[in-house]
């Protein structure tokens, strides 16, 4: 599935440009909602914003543009890309902060409490330090959620110790006793890491991940664009302005991961088009058959595995909300799209119940 790339990054992200819609949004269909309980009340409230914003702000629901002249019939490249919608050019804007090569002293070590090396890291990240902005926006994630890992990490080994069984063989009770350590030497890790991190530390979130976002960090791009500012639904209420940075700011990343093949926006735009969207992104966009078709096609294109009889089955029932021209405007769209710039399995790339905001292993 390895397709041809554009050497130069500008045509790149124009060529996608000119195959690529109108701003989205997005959530991911199989994230776990369990894990947290306050994210109840962030679905609840992204519904609300997604009317809030929508009122007069949301791009026209239109699917498709007018076809091309007639020289372009029967041109796969250019069918797809005279069918694919255009964003209005009220998010052409970006503030992007430039990216600068890191000439600057090394990062403080892993673990180095938060409240310690806030202010440094937010400097150069200010300053265009990609990696500081990488550092900041990750060890803000993982502290935001301290409370709630800790907790969970203490009934797990509670859990582990209270069903420990004499009887089992003693490897068994060794592997269930090596768990319950790593559990409570994880809480220890965050404890030191996070203490003394105040609301304040932490209602810098959304902003850190825009940056790391802007800076070349595909996770936080991937995280922003998911949640936003509801990444932290308590900055949102101390800073209103936030949705308006985030409507302005995710269309030039979703060009940017769309033209770096990042499979995981796939995955989130066929959702964020789908008719199960329930996010702030599905507010603002609305459902749109076409654009849902089309994304979901190209991430079927790039399956393998056992999800593909399921996405099978989802894009036939796709398919049936579409005329004829519109299916085969769309098969060359995701066809061309695929390869131009995507490489490697969708599924292995976003598997089922991924999470935009996870942190990876260091």
């Amino acid at each position: 599935m390895a397709g041809r790339r554009d050497s130069d990054p500008r045509r790149l992200a124009r060529s996608w440009r000119n195959a690529q819609h109108r701003f989205l949004q997005t959530d991911i269909r199989g994230e776990s909602m369990k894990r947290h309980l306050w994210i109840v009340a962030v679905i609840i409230a992204a519904l609300a914003a997604g009317w809030w914003l929508g009122r007069g702000a949301a791009p026209a629901r239109s699917a498709t543009t007018a076809e091309k002249a007639n020289a372009d019939a029967g041109n796969p490249d250019a069918t797809a890309r005279s069918n694919a919608p255009k964003r209005t050019t009220a998010h052409a804007q970006s503030s992007a902060p430039t990216k600068t090569p890191s000439v600057s002293k090394p990062l403080p070590p892993p673990g180095t409490p938060l409240k310690q090396t806030f202010d440094e890291l937010k400097a150069r990240a200010d300053a265009g330090d990609a990696q500081a902005a990488s550092r900041l926006y990750r060890d803000l994630n993982i502290c935001f959620a301290a409370d709630a890992v800790i907790r969970s990490n203490a009934l797990e080994a509670e859990d582990i110790l209270r069903t420990q069984n004499s009887a089992d063989p003693v490897e068994v009770q060794q592997a269930q006793l090596d768990n319950a350590q790593r559990f409570i030497k994880g809480s220890g890790t965050l404890k030191i890491l996070c203490a003394g991190v105040d609301p304040h530390i932490l209602g810098t979130l959304p902003a850190a991940s825009l940056q790391a976002a802007q800076l070349g960090d595909a996770n936080a791009r991937d995280c922003y664009v998911h949640r936003g500012p509801f990444v932290n639904p308590g900055s949102l209420v101390s800073d209103p302005s936030s949705i308006d940075t985030y409507r302005a700011q995710a269309p030039a990343l979703i060009d940017s991961a769309m033209a770096a093949g990042d499979w995981k926006m796939v995955s989130m735009l066929q959702y964020a088009y789908g008719p199960s969207g329930t996010n702030m992104i599905a507010g603002l966009v609305g459902p749109d058959p076409i654009q849902h078709y089309r994304y979901l096609k190209l991430f079927r294109l790039g399956a393998d595995g056992y999800r593909v009889p399921q996405l099978d089955k989802e894009l036939a029932y796709a398919a049936k909300q579409l005329d004829a021209q519109q299916l085969i405007d769309a098969d060359a769209w995701a066809q061309t799209t695929q390869q131009a710039y995507f490489k490697g399995s969708s599924t292995d790339a976003a598997p089922q119940n991924w999470n935009a905001c996870a942190v990876p292993s260091e």
